[in-house]
This record gives structure tokens, C-alpha cells and sequence, in this order.
């Protein structure tokens, strides 16, 4: 969990370094889009404020052996980033698919700061 700040958006170059630590040249990033940003449900106790932000990474060509390198070396470099759910599509020549990557990541957004106006006004 990522304590202050929403995790940053360079996701699209994050999942090629995945890509090229794990020696999967073939495999192509066909679309790297956000989901989500949303609060999870709490009961007013630790952890109150938390959000959730989901990405859609989707890879084709790619074999199960590379699906599992794949993730393999994405649990490793971006342990932030928890997959969540894996769809494959239907196999093509070659015994390759369509892999569609569902992945989170849980963060709590800093405190707001208070304004330098309405520190003033608070001031007499």
C-alpha cells in the first residue's frame, strides 16, 4: 500500500520494463488504460481513507509460459501493483493468446493541506 499519494500514471512504461526483464521480446502491449479510482468500504477504523486505482494491461501475442514470466517478473519489479484477475482470449496458430491483466493498487491519499487564505482568516 502506498502511503500519501495516488501511484503514478507512467504504467504503460512500467509494463514494457516488465516486458524486457523478462526476455519477452515477442510479446507486444497492445493497450494500457485505468479502470478505476475508487474508496474501499471501512468501518471507521485503521486504514479509513484508503482508495483503490485498477489498470487494464492487455498482451497479445503471448504463450502461457510467457503469461507466467510475465507475471512472475511483475510480482518481483511492481509489488505494488497486485493482479487481481488474468482473462485469456481464445488461442490462435501458434498456441498464443489474447491476455487481458486486471491489477490494483491500494493507496491512502494525503490529508489535504489547509490553505494559506483560510489560515489567515482563522488568525485575528
Amino acid at each position: 500500500m502506498a502511503d500519501g499519494e495516488q501511484p503514478r500514471q507512467d504504467v504503460f512504461r512500467r509494463v514494457n520494463s516488465v516486458l524486457e526483464a523478462a526476455g519477452l521480446r515477442e510479446v507486444q502491449v497492445q493497450s494500457v488504460s485505468p479502470v478505476g479510482d475508487q474508496a474501499i468500504g471501512g468501518d471507521g477504523g485503521p486504514g479509513v481513507g484508503r482508495r483503490v486505482q485498477t489498470l487494464r494491461i492487455v498482451l497479445e501475442p503471448v504463450s502461457l509460459s510467457e503469461l507466467g514470466a510475465f507475471l512472475g517478473r511483475w510480482r518481483h519489479d511492481q509489488a505494488l501493483w497486485i493482479v487481481t484477475g488474468v482473462e485469456l482470449g481464445a488461442a490462435r496458430e501458434g498456441g498464443r493468446y489474447r491476455a487481458t491483466i486486471i491489477a490494483g493498487a491500494v493507496y491512502v491519499p494525503s490529508a489535504p493541506r489547509p490553505s494559506e487564505n483560510s489560515a489567515q482568516g482563522t488568525e485575528q
